[in-house]
């Protein structure tokens, strides 16, 4: 997975905002407030996905090592020790 593709929904929200900010300078500035939260929103959903991305990439590390692809040596949680 790209790492332009975990940004792309901050990136959207943000357009949003600015968007709404621009178009509530008449009567609709109760709008404002929901619009202007989106980012920050979208922002704390991208860092979980990175996150579980993270966690996605580890696991399939240790079931390639647990199917004989790569060596236990090799495993995140090993390499600390192995190289130490």
């Amino acid at each position: 997975m790209s790492k332009i593709s975990h940004w792309t929904p901050l990136v959207l929200a943000s357009m949003i905002a600015f968007t709404a900010s621009i178009e509530s300078l008449g009567d609709n500035k109760r709008f404002l407030v929901f619009f202007g939260s989106l980012p920050m929103l979208f922002y704390f959903i991208t860092i979980s996905l990175q996150k579980l991305q993270k966690e996605n990439d580890e696991l399939r590390a240790r079931v390639d090592a647990l199917e004989g692809k790569e060596t236990a040596e090799e495993m995140p949680e090993n390499r600390a020790a192995v190289h130490s």
